[in-house]
C-alpha cells in the first residue's frame, strides 16, 4: 500500500505555521492552510515523480521533490512504501539556508 509518510521535522513546521496562522487570522485560515498542506502531496502518492526536482537541494545527494499548497513548498522523497515528507517551508525563504540550518 502507498502511503505519505511525514518526517519529524515536517511535522514541527506544520504545526509552527498553524501556530503563526492562528495568531494573525481567524482559527479557520489555520485550518485550511493546515489542509492544504496536508491533502497536497495526495497526486504524489500514485504519480511519485508529479513533483518537480528541487534544484536547490541536489547538493545533498538524494533527488528530493516538491509539491506545493499556495506559497509553501512541500519537500518529498520516493520510498518503498510511498513517498517522504521531509520539509515544508514557504517558498519565499531561501531553501538552500533553511535546509542547513535544519541539519
Amino acid at each position: 500500500m502507498r502511503k505519505i509518510l511525514w518526517s519529524d521535522q515536517a511535522k514541527l513546521e506544520i504545526k509552527s505555521i498553524v501556530s503563526y496562522y492562528r495568531k494573525v487570522a481567524p482559527n479557520h485560515i489555520a485550518d485550511k492552510i493546515k489542509k492544504g498542506i496536508l491533502e497536497a502531496p495526495k497526486h504524489a502518492i500514485v504519480f511519485k515523480k508529479i513533483g518537480a526536482v528541487d534544484e536547490d537541494l541536489t547538493f545533498l545527494g538524494k533527488e528530493y521533490r516538491y509539491c506545493r499548497y499556495s506559497h509553501y513548498r512541500i519537500i518529498y522523497i520516493i520510498v518503498k512504501d510511498g513517498i517522504l515528507i521531509t520539509d515544508v517551508f514557504d517558498s519565499r525563504q531561501n531553501p538552500t539556508e533553511k535546509v542547513i540550518k535544519n541539519k
